[in-house]
């Protein structure tokens, strides 16, 4: 692992760039650099953490943050929402779902954030997507460990 020079990102020694900044890990910043998801995200990390809010996009429920197009990958419409997705710990069977700790670098009082996964899958051609129940809770957790 590598810190970003510009952004202070924690970027996988097999990249050579940071995905947030764009910027290498000599410190050159590429000036052509643009985010897939937009300017906002640049935006919202420059907000003091007290000042920061959840957008509307992110509280929606999981039928309305997919597309109503159908697959993407054959684009019927046959996708079926709100899929449990099961995992089993020691033989018994439970949700499958995802971690992130708030204070990583914890021994022991790590303060997790836990969020069931739920899938999209498509009735035609079996292509599964996943996603989280509350991916706004997660987002908030991710800059509070970010921040902390």
């Amino acid at each position: 692992m590598w810190d970003c020079k510009k952004c202070r990102e924690q970027i996988d020694d097999s990249f050579s760039v940071c995905w947030s900044c764009g910027t290498s890990c000599d410190g050159l910043e590429d000036p052509n650099f643009n985010l897939e998801d937009g300017p906002e995200v640049i935006e919202a990390e420059r907000v003091p953490p007290t000042q920061r809010f959840v957008s509307s996009a992110w509280t929606l429920d999981a039928s309305q943050r997919h597309s109503p197009s159908g697959c993407p990958k054959c684009a019927a419409r046959k996708t079926i929402a709100e899929v449990r997705v099961l995992d089993e710990n020691g033989g018994v069977p439970g949700n499958l779902s995802v971690r992130l700790d708030r204070n990583p670098q914890a021994w022991v009082f790590k303060n997790p954030m836990v969020l069931e996964l739920k899938a999209r899958v498509c009735g035609e051609c079996g292509y599964t997507e996943f996603y989280v129940t509350d991916p706004g809770a997660l987002w908030s957790a991710y800059l509070e460990q970010r921040d902390a």
